[in-house]
């Protein structure tokens, strides 16, 4: 314990050679037990894709005991993981997203570079690459918004337009969702002071969106 202290390549009293933290890199030694920690649940959130085909695991406060099992171990191979801390887990990890999304916002407006001194943000770019590979959905009111939309032109390829009545009874969900965008189109152009129109936000509408919709000839208004 007193070795693997003095090891600790983030103290400030760390006397170790850059040979010496090469040797101990060569044979996969852990820096840090949160890491080893952070692997694991990683590990976790692959057998759940394996499983289920996403990443989007369920916050425990979401579920209901009986919406799904937990996996089965494998014969030689454990598949088994726990839900509500990998729910959790990967809540977490959006959250961590956000705040690395607000600190490189925050560098960039101060022109100010990432460096090797910024050991917390290479990190987490480390992390998300590892998530991106598995195909990760940072932002689940993003993903949401596309797959309304991607609806929204598989309707037109059907009808011809994108004039979805209100009450769709096809897709009830697209007729809302249609009818939703005019509303947060009418507050982008009136200029609402509240952040999510112009951000985007829990589905809220910004110019990339605009574009998109007016890209496959959406109507903003029926009048």
């Amino acid at each position: 314990a007193k070795f693997l202290a003095n090891t600790n390549p983030n103290k400030n009293d760390c006397n170790l050679t850059r040979e010496r933290m090469d040797l101990l890199n060569s044979i996969g030694f852990s820096w840090s037990l949160r890491e080893e920690g952070w692997e694991a649940m990683f590990q976790d959130l692959v057998r759940y894709k394996a499983k289920y085909g996403d990443c989007n695991v369920p916050h425990p406060n979401t579920l209901n005991d009986n919406d799904f099992e937990d996996i089965d171990a494998d014969e030689g191979d454990s598949l088994a993981f726990n839900r509500t801390a990998l729910g959790i887990w990967v809540s977490t990890q959006r959250a961590d997203y956000k705040v690395y999304q607000q600190t490189i916002h925050k560098l960039k407006s101060k022109n100010n570079d990432i460096d090797d001194s910024d050991i917390k943000i290479k990190m987490f770019q480390k992390r998300m690459d590892r998530l991106n590979e598995l195909n990760f959905t940072w932002d689940l009111h993003e993903a949401s918004w596309w797959s309304m939309f991607d609806a929204l032109k598989r309707y037109k390829q059907y009808t011809g337009d994108t004039l979805v009545p209100q009450k769709y009874d096809a897709n009830p969900q697209l007729g809302y969702w249609v009818m939703n965008q005019r509303q947060l189109y009418r507050k982008f152009c009136e200029g609402d002071g509240d952040e999510q129109y112009n951000k985007g936000s829990c589905g809220g509408m910004n110019e990339e969106r605009i574009e998109a919709l007016e890209g496959i000839g959406f109507v903003w208004s029926r009048r």
